[in-house]
């Protein structure tokens, strides 16, 4: 997800120093755990009594950096191998996406819990 508009947010949160880092953080989070509702409301129900249920096994990731940009992930977790059958299908069984239809369902709510994070944080 790419999001436009948020320049003069950031150029702020650049120019207050340390306390930035920690409200950029709290901001990716709020996006990311709006994302990972969705994606758990939209997951496939379960199947198989034995595996842990898609639903409850949406995980996001700590806030990581790389090459200067701040990222988390958010995704079905290792014991949910089985969502990538799910997602693109195989050559038996036809795909159910879940992932992709969720990041679009949910991009204008994660756009706004983070800008509202990044508001508070610097005081607008």
């Amino acid at each position: 997800m790419e999001f436009v508009g948020m320049d003069d947010i950031i150029l702020k949160l650049r120019q207050l120093g340390a306390r930035a880092a920690r409200v950029e953080n709290e901001a990716l989070r709020a996006g990311a755990k709006e994302l990972q509702e969705t994606m758990s409301r939209n997951a496939p129900g379960p199947s198989d009594k034995k595996r842990k249920h898609l639903k409850e096994n949406i995980q996001m990731s700590r806030v990581k950096q790389k090459d200067g940009v701040k990222a988390i992930e958010v995704g079905p977790g290792k014991e949910s191998f089985y969502a990538q059958f799910l997602e693109f299908g195989t050559s038996k069984m036809s795909p159910h996406p879940f992932v992709g239809p969720s990041i679009d369902e949910s991009a204008p709510r994660v756009t706004e819990a983070m800008a509202e994070k990044l508001r508070k944080g610097i005081g607008l």
